[in-house]
């Protein structure tokens, strides 16, 4: 896995984390649905993947779904 695969995968799994973390927020009423929409917006925008980190992404999961 080179590094660009790497990358994108950490970011993507840290996508996923901090979104369950919001919306658990979100369901026990800690915050609004404004709070909710805005921090999710900055979420993607943190976790957006370069152009690079997508293509090997997307090479990658070609290739898992190969071996299945």
């Amino acid at each position: 896995m080179d590094k660009h695969t790497m990358r994108a995968i950490e970011k993507l799994q840290k996508r996923e984390h901090f979104l369950r973390m919001l919306n658990d927020r979100l369901a026990r009423g800690i915050i609004t649905r404004e709070v909710f929409e805005r921090e999710q917006a900055g979420i993607y925008e943190m976790t957006q993947l370069t152009p690079e980190e997508n293509r090997a992404y997307r090479q990658y999961t070609r290739q898992q779904a190969k071996r299945k």
